[in-house]
């Protein structure tokens, strides 16, 4: 992964405004280890499936 440009890092008042505004904001690695724990949740659930 590359750093991230300075285009695409947002300010503490910028990410307020977000939230205040009913914006969920997370960060990048968040999403991707939120996604990664599902991938493993589906192959549990079909290798128990299968057992």
């Amino acid at each position: 992964m590359t750093a991230p440009l300075p285009k695409d890092i947002i300010t503490v008042d910028q990410l307020r405004a977000l939230r205040a505004a009913g914006w969920i904001v997370v960060r990048e690695d968040a999403i991707r280890l939120a996604q990664a724990h599902a991938r493993d949740e589906e192959r549990e659930r079909r290798r128990v499936a299968h057992a």
